[in-house]
């Protein structure tokens, strides 16, 4: 299971070990480094993690700057997990350096040769990783099946509803459209 950047590593995971992966779950997946459109977010955030990457002193200064913009918004129930990566200099560094290679990476050429079970969800209006990426990503796996919610983002899927829910938990119990392979 892949949230965001992780929806990259999932992917380039399963090409290199097809042996060991028999479904794949994206989520809010980030394609940016995929040839498409990207959100505000993707851009500000690629181009500001560009910076950060470059020194550890850059990364210090950047994430001094975020200290108090970056918490706006996040819920107190996940804010200690979505603020992790800017709770120390060296973090947000590596951080940067981390997702700034996710952002960047083109996962077109192990599109096609994956075909296996693949749930992959986005929404109508996710404002941080453009839905559209998701859409192109459905599109040439054989094996996925594409969930359209009208709302939510990353923030929303650590809350999960019952409605979220039960679409993992359908798929993961092979009674969604896609039955994981045993």
């Amino acid at each position: 299971m892949g949230l965001c950047g992780g929806a990259v590593i999932a992917l380039r995971a399963a090409a290199r070990r097809p042996d060991r992966v028999s479904s794949l779950s994206l989520w809010h997946g980030d394609f940016s480094g995929t040839p498409g459109p990207m959100t505000g977010h993707q851009q500000n955030l690629r181009a500001l993690l560009a910076m950060a990457a470059q020194s550890r002193q850059d990364a210090s200064a950047i994430n001094a700057a975020l200290a108090g913009s970056a918490r706006a918004g996040v819920p107190a129930e996940v804010a200690d997990l979505v603020m992790y990566p800017y709770s120390g200099d060296e973090l947000f560094y590596r951080y940067g350096a981390l997702t700034l290679a996710t952002m960047t990476e083109d996962i077109t050429p192990v599109l096609d040769g994956l075909d296996i079970p693949t749930l992959i969800v986005t929404s109508e209006d996710d404002h941080t990783a453009h839905p559209d990426g998701s859409h192109r990503v459905a599109a040439r796996l054989p094996g996925a099946e594409l969930r359209v919610e009208p709302h939510g983002d990353h923030i929303s899927v650590f809350a999960a509803g019952r409605r979220l829910q039960q679409i993992l938990a359908d798929f993961v119990g092979g009674t969604s459209v896609l039955t994981p392979r045993a």
